[in-house]
């Protein structure tokens, strides 16, 4: 008997949408008013009230890094001057750091793609396993 076979389009679908999930979970962590929301509740929260109001910040790198995604904005270089592309960089190192349960413990974090670009570490995360304590990441 010949198993059916799985439309790659579903798998990525079902990929992109799990990522979501983790997304929202995240969001939803940094919102401790709406720990006690249902699911759908807090999805209708989110359809009402953008989410950079909620969390009371002009943008967040969620929105930068999906409107990046989305070609809504662009991070090509204009001349030599790679400033958007570094600071997407270190928002999607952030964002997966963060997904991973990995607090960032250094305090100078990209919040915008024109942020001015900054010599040193990218980030230092805590590693909850302790092994090792500290995780050091440079994005390139």
């Amino acid at each position: 008997m010949n198993e059916p076979e799985l439309n790659s389009g579903f798998i990525t679908d079902l990929q992109n949408e799990m990522v979501l999930i983790d997304q929202l979970n995240d969001i939803r962590r940094h919102l401790p008013d709406t720990q006690n929301l249902s699911d759908a509740d807090f999805a209708r929260l989110l359809n009402e009230k953008p989410l950079d109001e909620l969390l009371g910040v002009q943008q967040t790198p969620y929105q930068i890094i999906a409107d990046v995604k989305s070609g809504k904005v662009s991070i090509e270089p204009v001349g030599h001057d790679y400033t958007r592309q570094s600071n997407f960089g270190e928002m999607v190192m952030d964002q997966h750091f963060r997904l991973d349960d990995y607090p960032r413990i250094s305090t100078d974090q990209v919040t915008s793609l024109d942020d001015p670009i900054r010599k040193g570490i990218d980030g230092v995360y805590h590693n909850p396993d302790g092994h090792p304590p500290f995780i050091i990441a440079e994005d390139k």
